[in-house]
């Protein structure tokens, strides 16, 4: 808060004013209604005249603040005294002079303006101020009647100064009609600018008396004035009741109103007025009963037109999100409606309004641009700014704004002094974009990697084709020696077992894609995957001429819960891999079962290789679909990148892990660590083996003896009808066609309670005229109990459900191993001898 200085000639000045005999004396209506009307006609909640004594402000009348006095160096009227002009501050909050002012501070006052009451020997006595709660300004006629006001003040204390003094009453009191006229002349003009005159109502004879302006109000004549009844009957019917009654309390309890109300003219024009009511005691009751009337139709359409028009503004702006800035360009400040702020998560109010609000939110990255963007505009080098930048939220993070705007106003120079617009949040599009942005590029880096793939799939695809065809060419010709035809046929196996594999794989990586992959854990032994790896991989590295051991780390659980053909595939995939890839040294596979902190145990196998290694970009990507490791050692050892990509995804779906660890050059570890649940079991709580492999480790290459068993063949395919009957006649069983399951069936039925009835069925799932699921249902449907085996192209869990649901006892998947089907068959036929016996 800044004091105002004493004026020059201050010893003077407080003379004059304790000379005009003011100070101290008691309220005087003439004063009074002075302050009211001034109230009244600039729409303020406080009025006063101050008179500045040496130490203090005292008041001689006041609407609003009920003290008398105050100190003078809080007082903003010590700012007036000092010249003679009028003070106006609209916004005290703005003015260093006065924004910790008490008043303002404790007592909330924004607007003020006072203008210098001036005694005639020139000397300031003090100010006819007024003071809202609001920020505001005058117009330059409510500022001449401001000084106007003030004119009359100082007029008044001087003469009531006069009347004080009985040697010149007789020239005071004329001085005094003088100025009551100019002062009621200047009242009336006042009256007229403000649509605003004064009415009197005496009690004893309830006769009415109202001013020339109340009369043009009413339009009516001025003159004749109305009965009490007939001033009433101008008010809207449903008000009357009410302003009689509120005319009763002020004359019973001297009760003031200040009200609002519809009216009626005698022309019949509605109108808005404002209607003011003051009683006037007299020996301890209420005499007279004394007010204004002003019409307030205008600035209450006006005021309500604007409402509405913010209203209606708000809600667009609220409902699109949109937040608003109104800039003064030179001044700096700015205005920030609710929604600016809240978009970034503040409170509405929260934040300064001044640039440097927006300037401290503004991304530092984003704000050099976007004052760029500004000062070509404001330069005239654009139609509008526009510009997206990142804004600090309340929480810390960063939202995109688009930021639209365009100077609005210039001085009389041309010069841009105002600058309005909006902000709108566009974080979402932003981030959409951005999603979309890294999808297009996600999905071409997937086109070109599976072109990639597609093209290397065909060469994997059509490589042991060529070698499948080109030598069953040479099978064919009849000229070809016997060690040549065993080669072949070898050669034809290989490939073809090569060309089932690649299919598996992206049988498997498609099932896993779509979810469609179950695992079925059964109780087996650890150490037999160690063996199973020896059996199929030991010959393949011993012809590289590299080594290839297993280890056991002991102690080892006796039985695990796992699914062991998937564990299976994946140690495969990865021990294959490593002799693939190695070609001096060796292979070390180390199987564990590991404790982990948590009390439970994993099951852990280490594939340790002295193969070509790998760096670190092809680390980063080997277990990604469709992507190889490195072309050139693709195009050198073969493959299609996608077994470790679903040896990981199969691990995972098991609650486990694949890690590696390598050095290009100097070899590879792949570690499979898979929890395990139940880690020891009786191995008499291991199922029997079934036909698919899936409960059994055992490689063993000697199949069962099917000598004197008669099996019935229900198949479609004149190709496996042929194989499979192979197969069983060379392991000695005696084998039976039936090209559908209608014929099957009949072929059932025909030996059945017959020596030659059949010891088990192979039944195809897919036939036409009936197929093996119908077939089956048929026979159990009639008694039929001997064993049934399904035989499917389809491999899913949900498929051997399926076949089993229909009647079967167990399945096996095309194409079906010679071991596999021989096994399968012997284990039944022995189940139903031994049950039947």
């Amino acid at each position: 808060m800044s004091p105002a200085p004493r004026p020059a000639h201050e010893d003077q000045r407080v003379e004059t004013l304790r000379r005009l005999l003011i100070l101290d004396t008691p309220s005087e209506a003439a004063f009074d209604r002075l302050t009211e009307t001034a109230a009244s006609v600039l729409g303020v909640p406080i009025a006063a005249i101050n008179l500045i004594d040496a130490d203090r402000v005292w008041f001689k009348s006041s609407v609003g603040p009920e003290q008398r006095q105050g100190s003078r160096e809080a007082a903003f009227c010590s700012h007036v005294i000092m010249g003679d002009s009028t003070l106006v501050v609209p916004d005290a909050m703005n003015d260093e002079r006065f924004r910790e002012n008490p008043q303002v501070v404790d007592g909330g006052i924004r607007f003020y303006a006072g203008r210098p009451i001036i005694a005639s020997n020139g000397h300031v006595l003090g100010s006819f101020c007024v003071k809202d709660h609001r920020p505001r300004d005058l117009t330059d006629t409510q500022l001449q009647f401001l000084t106007n006001m003030a004119g009359v003040a100082a007029h008044m204390i001087e003469l009531r100064c006069a009347a004080e003094r009985e040697s010149e009453q007789r020239a005071l009191a004329e001085q005094r009609e003088h100025q009551i006229a100019r002062t009621e002349s200047i009242l009336a003009r006042v009256g007229r600018m403000a649509r605003i005159g004064g009415w009197e109502l005496d009690i004893e004879t309830m006769s009415v008396t109202w001013s020339d302006e109340v009369h043009r109000i009413h339009d009516l004549e001025p003159g004749k004035q109305p009965s009490f009844e007939e001033a009433i009957s101008f008010y809207a019917p449903e008000v009357r009741a009410d302003i009689a009654e509120m005319v009763q309390q002020a004359i019973d309890h001297g009760v003031p109103w200040d009200l609002e109300l519809p009216f009626v003219t005698a022309l019949g024009r509605t109108l808005t007025v404002r209607a003011i009511g003051e009683p006037e005691w007299r020996d301890g009751k209420v005499v007279r009963l004394f007010g204004v009337l002003q019409d307030i139709t205008e600035r209450k359409r006006a005021t309500s037109e604007l409402k509405r028009t913010r209203q209606r503004l708000n809600l667009a702006l609220a409902a699109a999100q949109v937040g608003l800035w109104d800039w003064d360009l030179g001044s700096d400040e700015v205005y920030l409606n609710d929604q600016w702020s809240t978009m970034l998560g503040f409170e509405a109010g929260e934040l300064p309004m001044e640039l440097g609000t927006w300037e401290s939110l503004c991304n530092p990255d984003d704000l050099r641009r976007t004052r760029e963007e500004l000062e070509r505009h404001i330069a005239g080098q654009t139609p509008r700014h526009v510009c997206e930048l990142r804004m600090r939220c309340k929480d810390g993070s960063w939202k995109w704004i688009l930021s639209i705007g365009e100077v609005v106003e210039h001085d009389e120079q041309g010069r841009p002094i105002r600058m309005v617009g909006v902000h709108i949040d566009i974080d979402d599009q932003k981030r959409v974009q951005a999603e979309l942005e890294r999808a297009r590029a996600g999905a071409e880096a997937a086109s070109e990697a599976k072109s990639g793939f597609l093209a290397n799939m065909s060469h994997e695809l059509r490589t042991p084709l060529t070698s499948i065809i080109g030598f069953s060419d040479i099978l064919s010709d009849t000229q070809t020696p016997p060690e040549e035809m065993r080669k072949s046929v070898e050669i034809i196996s290989n490939n073809a077992r090569h060309l089932l594999t690649l299919i598996s794989d992206i049988l498997d990586l498609s099932k896993i894609e779509s979810n469609h992959v179950e695992l079925e854990p059964v109780p087996c032994r650890p150490e037999r995957f160690g063996k199973d790896l020896e059996a199929m991989l030991a010959t393949a590295a011993r012809n590289k001429g590299i080594a290839f051991e297993v280890e056991i780390e002991r102690p080892i659980a006796s039985v695990v819960l796992l699914d062991q053909v998937r564990v299976r595939q994946i140690l495969l995939n990865l021990a294959s891999n490593a002799v693939k890839f190695t070609a001096e040294g060796g292979v070390r596979v180390v199987l564990s079962c590991r404790p982990n902190p948590t009390g439970t145990a994993a099951f852990v196998v280490e594939v340790h290789d002295t193969g070509i290694g790998m760096d670190e970009q092809c680390l980063a990507r080997i277990f990604k679909p469709f992507i190889q490791g490195e072309v050139s050692s693709t195009r050198q050892y073969g493959g299609t990148g996608l077994g470790l990509s679903i040896s990981n995804a199969l691990a995972q779906m098991m609650g486990g892990r694949i890690e590696v660890r390598s050095e290009a050059g100097r070899g590879s570890c792949f570690t499979l660590s898979i929890p395990l649940e139940h880690e020891h079991f009786e191995m008499r709580q291991m199922p029997p083996p079934r036909g698919d492999g899936r409960g059994s480790a055992d490689l063993s290459p000697r199949r069962p003896d099917l000598t004197g068993a008669r099996v019935l063949v229900v198949e479609d395919g004149a190709d496996n009808q042929r194989l499979i009957q192979t197969y069983l006649q060379l392991d000695g069983a005696t084998v039976i066609i039936a090209a559908d399951g209608r014929a099957g069936v009949d072929a059932v039925n025909a030996v059945i309670d017959t020596p030659s009835a059949f010891d088990l069925v192979l039944m195809d799932m897919q036939m036409p005229v009936l197929d093996g699921y119908g077939a089956t249902r048929e026979l159990r449907a009639a008694g039929y109990d001997r064993p049934i085996v399904a035989l499917t192209a389809y491999a899913t869990s949900g498929d051997r459900a399926r076949c089993l649901e229909a009647g079967c006892d167990d399945f096996l998947s095309k194409p079906v191993s010679r071991e596999d089907l021989a096994r399968t068959c012997a284990e039944w036929i022995r189940d139903w001898r031994r049950r039947a016996a």
